[in-house]
């Protein structure tokens, strides 16, 4: 550094090498690349290029420490060329010997040369080191919280840090060797816990559990279990850690309970591989709420070695398989990368935050998993699973909820009428109920789901003349497919519209509106559950009034 007006880079205005000692770095690395052969001189040269190259990649992300290892070289080569110039001056017989220097010039020149160290010293080792912007890149809470840790160690308690936190290169230097990881799905709880985190971590859901000299790392906890942290943590009687530059590393709170036992399990029961990952479960919303990422837990284990930190990209996507959402991240970061899974003993939760993308409609979606080798560059096979494609495992469905409609919605009210146990019809509207041939007639039918059935089941609305022939119709999952009885929730209502149109020839007269559902790769239709438990198993419903074709 020569006097960078960045602090990061050294101590502005003040040069990391003295203007009067670089001729001599200069001329030592250039004596020591003349004379290679020799193994000190070689040793040097590449201690010294080795030392400064770190930097060189790294120059958008400075660091003083980076170059620390180029400094006793440096200090060596300016000896050497220090020395080879006194050589030089004493031996060359070209010199007229009253032009030689004497030993006193030397020591002079010598001392001349070393009279700027003790402000170089005080410069890079009291006022540089005394920058706020210097202090920073030291983790002093990181300090601090591995300091509560360990004091907290030998009292056979449980202590939790957020997996965030603890996935600081810093924090996590410190306490690996101290408490050697694991993974687990599920811990023995004891009577009480500590827990310790940054304020500004209060709150995560997946934490490690810190006990008997080890690290596990546990899945998210329930509502319960972070209620239970939060709450004891936001409490007066809370401690704050600090660290020694005054500031708040972190607040330690002693938890009435163990967070062991609030512990998310898998919702949802998998088995896919993908080469030596075998994903055994997931946790997700059923239904996606827009106003912030959407939380999705994968739970792995291994049956073999793996020495490559491999990515688990999580997409959401539409029944179009477009990607809408992108969750993609090593799982669980560095805090348990899957070089250190152990095969057949470790089993790991892993959570991922997949950002949407804005003003997603209501609808169906799903999530999209898959393992990426980086070294590689590409996606591991699906071995085992079942799925459509090569390399990808589908999960779900999820839903974005439709807005309920307007209770002043100007519906026709229906009779209760059931059917089956998937679905009521609480009101309709049909417009217009006198039309000319070639017109469209808009029948609007308002549901009340009563169940979430494991069939995605299609609504008939067909147009029959009076002796029963189907002279127009619509046909669709409802809201054209965009949501499919699969997603529906007991009490939800779905307003699900259809358009008719009917043929430009259509005689005039009378004609009926007929509706129902059924299931399309078969046909078998839901039957009708009248209020007074009459059951029609037609499955058809007539909708009044009946429908006037007029003369053109």
């Amino acid at each position: 550094c020569a006097g960078s007006p960045n602090p990061i880079f050294g101590y502005p205005g003040y040069p990391g090498l003295s203007i009067w000692l670089a001729p001599f770095l200069l001329l030592g690395l250039v004596v020591a690349l003349k004379n290679w052969r020799d193994f000190f001189h070689r040793l040097v040269a590449l201690w010294w290029l080795i030392g400064v190259f770190a930097s060189l990649p790294a120059i958008e992300a400075p660091h003083p420490l980076r170059m620390i290892v180029a400094i006793p070289p440096t200090a060596i080569l300016v000896a050497l060329g220090l020395l080879k110039l006194i050589n030089w001056l004493l031996s060359n017989k070209r010199i007229p010997s009253s032009l030689r220097p004497t030993p006193y010039a030397l020591l002079l020149l010598i001392l001349l040369l070393i009279l700027p160290l003790p402000g170089f010293i005080r410069a890079y080792y009291v006022n540089w080191g005394n920058l706020e912007v210097t202090q920073g890149i030291y983790d002093y809470n990181a300090i601090a919280i591995r300091d509560a840790v360990l004091s907290q160690a030998n009292k056979n308690i449980p202590i939790y840090l957020p997996q965030s936190r603890f996935n600081d290169s810093t924090l996590l230097y410190y306490l690996s060797d101290p408490f050697p990881r694991q993974a687990s799905l599920a811990a023995s709880a004891a009577g009480t816990a500590i827990a310790i985190s940054p304020d500004n971590n209060i709150d995560d859901t997946a934490w490690v559990r810190l006990y008997n000299g080890v690290a596990t790392v546990l899945p998210p906890l329930t509502l319960e279990g972070q209620q239970l942290i939060q709450t004891a943590l936001a409490d007066r009687n809370s401690i704050p850690i600090k660290a020694i530059n005054g500031e708040t590393a972190a607040r330690q709170a002693l938890l009435p309970d163990d967070p062991a036992n609030y512990i998310e399990p898998p919702s949802v029961d998998l088995d896919a591989d993908f080469g030596p990952m075998q994903l055994i479960g997931a946790t997700f919303p059923a239904t996606i709420d827009l106003r912030q990422d959407l939380p999705v837990t994968l739970y792995w284990q291994t049956n073999q070695p793996m020495s490559t930190e491999y990515e688990v990209l999580v997409r959401l996507i539409t029944d179009d398989r477009r990607a809408v959402g992108n969750g993609d991240a090593r799982p669980t970061d560095w805090v348990y990368p899957t070089s250190f899974w152990r095969p057949d003993i470790d089993q790991i939760a892993a959570q991922h935050l997949v950002t949407l993308e804005p003003d997603l409609e209501p609808g169906r979606y799903w999530l999209a998993v898959s393992v990426f080798d980086p070294a590689l560059g590409r996606r591991l096979p699906l071995t085992g699973g079942f799925s459509d494609s090569p390399d990808t495992f589908f999960i779900g469905p999820l839903k974005i909820a439709l807005p309920q409609p307007p209770t002043e919605a100007p519906l026709v009210r229906s009779q209760p009428l059931d059917f089956g146990e998937v679905a009521r019809l609480t009101s309709y509207q049909v417009k217009p109920t006198a039309i000319i041939a070639g017109d469209s007639i808009q029948v609007d039918l308002l549901w009340e789901a009563l169940s979430m059935p494991p069939r995605d089941y299609t609504i008939f609305v067909h147009l029959l003349d009076s002796e029963g022939n189907l002279v127009a119709g619509n046909d669709a999952q409802p809201r054209s497919g965009r949501y499919p009885t699969t997603i529906w929730s007991p009490g939800e209502l779905i307003l699900d519209s259809h358009t008719l149109v009917t043929p430009p020839d259509l005689p005039s007269g009378q004609y009926r509106l007929d509706i129902g559902l059924y299931f399309q790769p078969s046909g078998e239709r839901l039957p009708l559950k009248f209020k007074t438990q009459t059951i029609d198993t037609t499955g058809r419903l007539t909708l009044p009034p009946p429908i006037e074709v007029l003369l053109k």
